[in-house]
């Protein structure tokens, strides 16, 4: 409280908001304890091959279910943005689409495990990830990119919806590896 002259109150809800995006922890008895994020290289590398294994074979969960109300709303907020919105979205809100399309499919699969950990993902590497957001051009290729997996989806192809949902997320994985080679 002192170095960054906070009152108790910001402290806490600080610290309350750092525990509920999965950054922190409260100790056993006093204090509060840094969990694993994605702060390194090889940490994203790790989540991105995680997500390589649990996002495609979300889609073809016997559970899966396409609510089709969902994915006509991505398709049209996806097509926005391809066509305009990518130019003149807020950062934030261009994050929180990618992040719905990726969550959204994961809700059809009747898996709430596998939401639950990919939302546990996604909270701990929005810090990163928001940075990147900037780059509009990449923005509008991973917009490509989703309403290419959405085409199949529609069409009642999962088997196909998977395989470019893994094509996806390994291409993100290799810019990445690429950005992060360059810096």
């Amino acid at each position: 409280m002192d170095h960054y002259d906070l009152s108790r109150t910001a402290l806490g809800a600080i610290l309350t908001r750092a525990a509920s995006e999965g950054w922190i922890e409260r100790k056993a008895g006093y204090g509060w304890r840094l969990l694993p994020v994605a702060k390194t290289p090889v940490a994203q590398e790790q989540l991105y091959r995680m997500r390589l294994l649990l996002e495609p074979a979300a889609l073809l969960e016997p559970t899966f279910a396409l609510n089709m109300q969902v994915a006509l709303s991505l398709k049209s907020d996806l097509e926005r943005v391809r066509d305009h919105a990518h130019r003149e979205w807020p950062a934030d809100r261009l994050h929180a689409l990618g992040v719905r399309f990726h969550e959204d499919l994961l809700q059809m699969s009747g898996n709430p495990f596998l939401v639950q950990t990919v939302q546990r993902v996604n909270r701990m590497r929005r810090l990163l990830e928001y940075r990147s957001m900037i780059e509009r051009q990449r923005v509008l290729e991973e917009t490509t990119e989703h309403l290419e997996i959405l085409a199949p989806l529609l069409a009642g192809d999962v088997v196909q919806t998977s395989f470019l949902m893994r094509h996806h997320i390994a291409n993100a994985l290799r810019r990445k590896s690429k950005a992060q080679a360059l810096t």
